[in-house]
């Protein structure tokens, strides 16, 4: 069946696909190839820096012994497609890449005598022959093949810090997503922002906090300040502690955003009530009235349908609003 235009048939998509599954065999086949080659070199290198001999009778590759210096070299290049391994001519050793290597002399004879030696036979290491050869170890280091050690462990553990610490960063700037919650330290129950003076200032025991509205921050801080006042001066306070109680009771006249600033004041920040009205006021300045002038009274006018007496308490209203206006 022919196809209608561009449109390829049913058996063109057939073929198409048979083709792209051939070619996907073969990758596989490739793939496969690479990767027992890359096992068998992974292996020589595990024994050149381990000195761990495979059993060759359950290796799928047997892995010759060599001591060769450019061993390791040699198996790295022959890792499948390799892009650090360039292809270096074998006899030219000079201009060749050559490894370093790290020699470890251990002198037997000065190996510490052991009194505990659980086997009879074994001959005590303070009655061994003095002609015993020192065993010298030579290890090719190479990137990548470094075992790891207390160094690694650390650099790890700081890395791990580190990204810890750039998640949280990440989370606390995402929308919607609360801040992790911080622990309180053992002696969060005593914060206050007022010094000494007056934080340690016990209220009086017969004081009861007058009944007022709370101020949120919608509202005048200056109008809230001044009933705060008005109430306080009727509660039965004791002179010499009138200040102190009312800085310590200004927080109950607080709820919402406002309670909010109060908590995280700054301890012994406040040393006076003077400076924690002041300091009020301007956390909530863009709350307040704009001061009206004596020309605004001018702008007052009588309404249609407004009688005579309903527009002299209107003026008068915002007349008293106004300060030293005679």
């Amino acid at each position: 069946m022919a196809g209608n235009g561009s449109n390829p048939t049913v058996e063109e998509q057939i073929a198409m696909l048979n083709a792209q599954m051939a070619a996907s065999a073969e990758r596989l086949q490739a793939l496969e190839a690479e990767n027992a080659a890359m096992r068998a070199v992974n292996e020589e290198l595990r024994t050149l820096v381990d000195g761990v001999v495979p059993d060759s009778a359950t290796s799928e590759h047997p892995v010759p012994t060599s001591n060769d210096e450019h061993d390791v070299d040699r198996l790295i290049r022959r890792v499948p497609g390799n892009p650090i391994a360039p292809e270096v001519n074998p006899v030219d050793h000079q201009n060749r890449p050559t490894l370093q290597t790290v020699r470890v002399e251990i002198d037997l004879n000065d190996v510490p005598a052991r009194n505990d030696a659980v086997n009879e036979h074994e001959q005590p290491v303070d009655q061994q022959p003095d002609n015993i050869p020192k065993a010298v170890m030579s290890l090719q280091s190479t990137p990548g093949l470094v075992k790891p050690g207390p160094d690694l462990h650390l650099s790890a553990n700081l890395e791990f810090s580190r990204r810890f610490a750039e998640m949280e960063a990440l989370i606390q700037r995402i929308l919607g997503v609360s801040a992790p919650i911080k622990k309180s330290t053992a002696n969060s129950f005593a914060d206050s922002p007022f010094v000494d003076a007056i934080a340690l200032m016990e209220m009086p025991k017969k004081f009861n906090f007058p009944n007022m509205k709370q101020y949120e921050e919608t509202t005048d801080p200056d109008d809230h300040i001044a009933q705060y006042k008005q109430r306080m001066f009727t509660a039965a306070i004791p002179r010499d502690l009138r200040e102190a109680c009312m800085c310590k009771a200004f927080r109950s006249s607080l709820s919402g955003p406002a309670l909010q600033w109060y908590t995280n004041l700054p301890n012994n920040s406040i040393d006076s009530f003077a400076q924690l009205t002041d300091t009020f006021v301007e956390q909530f300045a863009s709350s307040r009235k704009l001061e009206k002038l004596s020309d605004d009274l001018y702008t007052i006018t009588q309404r249609t349908g407004e009688n005579l007496r309903a527009y002299v308490g209107r003026f008068n209203r915002e007349k008293v609003q106004i300060p030293h206006c005679n």
